[in-house]
Order: structure tokens, then C-alpha cells, then sequence
């Protein structure tokens, strides 16, 4: 996913992104997102999150991130 892909939708509440085969996700990605309340990534093979990649994310509420690669 390119980085301005949601560029212009800053209202946006929702948005799944699920079962997509993402791999990595850019750092400034959700930017301008600062009224996303509920984030579906999940199922996906996204193995890790880079810094700050949420950090515009306010209002965010649900972040689904299950069935990834993701490790700690």
C-alpha cells in the first residue's frame, strides 16, 4: 500500500483492510486518519509495525491485528 493511498480521507471511521496479503505497511500511512475509530488489518502477513505508524490515531478505538506474522 503506498503511503498516500488514504491520504484524502480524513473522515474515514472505518477501514478494513483485512485479507490482503499486505506485507508491510509505510510509516506515514495513516497520517491525515485522524478520525479512524476502528482499523482491521488482520489476516494479513504483516511481520512488523514500524514506529509512529499509528501515532496520528486518535481517536482509534479497535485495532485488529490477529492472524499476521507479527512477533515480539
Amino acid at each position: 500500500i503506498q503511503y498516500n493511498s488514504f491520504y484524502n480521507l480524513i473522515y474515514l471511521e472505518v477501514l478494513d483492510i483485512g485479507e490482503n496479503c499486505i506485507l508491510d505497511l509505510e510509516t506515514m500511512l495513516f497520517k491525515r486518519q485522524f478520525e479512524l475509530k476502528k482499523l482491521f488489518l488482520d489476516s494479513n502477513v504483516i511481520y512488523q509495525l514500524k514506529k509512529n505508524l499509528f501515532y496520528s490515531l486518535k481517536n482509534l478505538q479497535d485495532l485488529y491485528l490477529n492472524n499476521n506474522k507479527l512477533f515480539s
